[in-house]
């Protein structure tokens, strides 16, 4: 007997004697010619059986609250796993060598970045253009992945020290649910020259 608490015994104890009780005094008091069995006995049952009833819908209520608490941890339990596979992906670098934009992106996150896009988009005073969309399939945990982007035509004879770059980007997890922005830092002042 060791599964219930000794409260619980005591409680189903102290309700057996109170239902036995009760049955005995109607028995008693009931009738007019002595003990009456079958009173007691229907009068005992149907007391049982309300007692029963009652305990029946503690015991739900109870266990309804032991399944809300279960689903909040399961739920807790997924949030927690998602961060901990969730990527976070980072602008390393953005430089601009000659006819093309170089680009390092960093994953800083626990789990795989995947179909990540990124464009940079270049801005002078009197010109805004932006490059074309590069792709890459997946960044791994830690890993750094590095290209470089071709520019438009109509940038690539401008003053560098004119010339501004803003990097967008975005990104899935593994599971293909969810989109996330690549972290960037915007450059605000000019880029620096080749020779820098």
């Amino acid at each position: 007997m060791s599964g219930f608490p000794r409260s619980v015994l005591l409680g189903f104890a102290v309700a057996f004697v109170a239902v036995v009780a009760t049955a005995w005094i109607v028995g008693t008091v009931g009738t007019e010619t002595g003990f009456d069995w079958e009173l007691a006995a229907i009068f005992g049952t149907a007391l049982g059986m309300t007692l029963l009833a009652v305990t029946t819908g503690g015991s739900a209520y109870l266990t309804g609250r032991d399944v809300s608490a279960t689903r909040d941890l399961a739920e807790l339990t997924r949030e927690d796993q998602r961060a901990r596979e969730r990527p976070t992906v980072l602008l390393h670098s953005a430089s601009y060598e000659q006819d093309n934009v170089r680009l390092s992106l960093t994953n800083v996150g626990l789990g795989p970045a995947v179909n990540i896009v990124v464009m940079a988009r270049l801005t002078t005073p009197d010109l805004v253009v932006s490059t074309d969309w590069w792709r890459v399939a997946a960044i791994l945990p830690g890993s750094n992945v590095t290209s470089s982007v071709e520019i438009d035509v109509r940038v690539r004879d401008l003053d560098r020290s004119d010339v501004e770059i803003r990097v967008e980007g975005t990104y899935t997890d593994r599971r293909r649910m969810e989109n996330y922005h690549v972290l960037t830092n915007v450059q605000t002042g000019p880029l620096a020259s080749p020779s820098e």
